[in-house]
């Protein structure tokens, strides 16, 4: 998050953050998302049941989607736009029914009647589903960036998997799969073009409570306060559902001078609610694939709840800005301007973005090593680490791509480098 220059207006928007978790009788904690947590406690009007009834088996969440080109690194000269869900992670967790018994059942049409008006009722359905490749959709993706459907690994994958290398066929096409997923990410499905060939579970949440509903109502009133105590408000807000989702495991910390990777306890066990943490990610990642599909083709990146695109912004989501240039490395990177003017960075968890992007841009134009992102496990690594290609509004301009080729690496060899 961005902090003002100048030290008072930190200070003063701090102060006013604080008055504002205390007046509903919240306080700060060492992080955002422990933040969001004391608000939800401070908030809840009765005891809050997790994880009860036959619980759908969701051991872990695999949070929110990140799409860009295959060819990236890729620099665009022509007009884009940014739009994003307003609130989409705050919106989703305040609206969810949940509280009550999970019940394991069958797919009926009478249950099929009874869910048709009720969208904020968490649901998990367990299905084998026929994905096309859907080349005509995105030929811009990789096909594994193209499907609808996330692949759910067995075990949870490292984190350092997730930040640096990340999944394979994380999102298949052009095959059959079998998982586990909320109603919403198969409805996203149906509406690509897939098949669902058979339905094999259902777990329904039996419940009309809306718990989490007084918290929103906070942070909508947190969110209104001007300057830096409303994006700390904001940000509050957008963390609290990844206090559901903590495991044990190891975290990532990051500095202006290093990285570390260090143990993270798992939280409280009784806060741990994947089967709630999940339902809020798997509807952000289909509202995310709706806007995809309006986008299609001139689709240019797609993060978390937010994406860029040629052509209009997609209807009913927020228009947040236009650019007339961008250049993108990954899905977690890219610079924007407009017109002649400066160049604006996005570069996810780095403290001095501009000078990490423009670090790794040289590195593709200079067709040096390989940066860390760009190994691909002993494999060919794709075009997107070996050239940067201009798009412009009639023509695309490739430079010759050199072939990159990586060392079969342990998990240990990667991590050291």
């Amino acid at each position: 998050m961005p902090t003002p220059d100048d030290p008072r207006e930190i200070m003063s928007g701090l102060k006013r953050w604080r008055n504002w978790l205390q007046s509903y009788g919240a306080a700060p904690q060492s992080s955002l998302g422990g933040t969001g947590l004391s608000l939800v406690k401070a908030t809840l009007r009765e005891p809050l049941w997790t994880n009860s009834g036959e619980v759908p088996p969701i051991h872990y969440t695999m949070g929110g989607r990140q799409v860009a080109p295959e060819d990236a690194p890729l620099h665009y000269k022509i007009p884009l736009t940014h739009s994003d869900i307003r609130a989409a992670y705050a919106q989703t967790l305040g609206q969810m029914r949940y509280g009550g018994s999970w019940t394991k059942t069958k797919w009926t049409p009478r249950l099929e009647s009874y869910l048709e008006n009720r969208e904020d009722l968490p649901v998990y359905i367990r299905a084998k589903v026929d994905v096309p490749e859907l080349a005509d959709k995105f030929p811009q993706l990789a096909p594994d960036d193209r499907g609808p459907l996330i692949r759910r690994p067995r075990k949870a994958p490292d984190v350092s998997d997730i930040v640096f290398w990340g999944i394979p066929e994380l999102y298949p096409s052009g095959r059959t799969i079998q998982g586990t997923w909320t109603l919403q990410e198969l409805q996203s499905a149906e509406a690509a073009g897939c098949r669902i060939r058979k339905v094999l579970d259902v777990w329904v949440m039996g419940t009309d409570s809306k718990p989490f509903l007084p918290w929103l109502e906070a942070v909508w009133d947190g969110r209104g306060m001007k300057g830096f105590a409303g994006q700390l408000a904001k940000g509050t807000g957008n963390a609290t559902w990844g206090q559901f989702a903590i495991a044990k495991g190891r975290r990532l910390i990051k500095t202006s001078t290093s990285e570390r990777l260090a143990p993270l306890r798992g939280g409280n066990p009784s806060q741990r609610a994947f089967d709630l943490a999940e339902s809020i990610c798997g509807r952000v990642r289909a509202k995310l694939y709706h806007g995809m599909l309006f986008a299609g083709p001139q689709l240019v990146t797609a993060h978390t709840d937010g994406l860029w695109s040629e052509g209009d912004p997609v209807p009913n989501w927020r228009h947040i800005d236009d650019a007339s240039e961008m250049r993108i490395n990954n899905a977690q990177g890219y610079a924007i301007r407009h017109k002649e003017g400066d160049w604006d960075y996005t570069v996810a968890g780095m403290l001095d973005a501009p000078t990490f992007f423009e670090e790794q841009w040289e590195r593709c134009l200079d067709r040096g090593r390989p940066t860390l992102a760009e190994w691909d496990s002993g494999r060919l690594a794709r075009s997107r680490s070996q050239a940067v290609r201009e798009i412009h509004p009639n023509e695309v301009l490739a430079i010759q791509p050199e072939t990159w080729y990586s060392p079969a690496m342990t998990h240990k060899e990667k991590e050291r480098r």
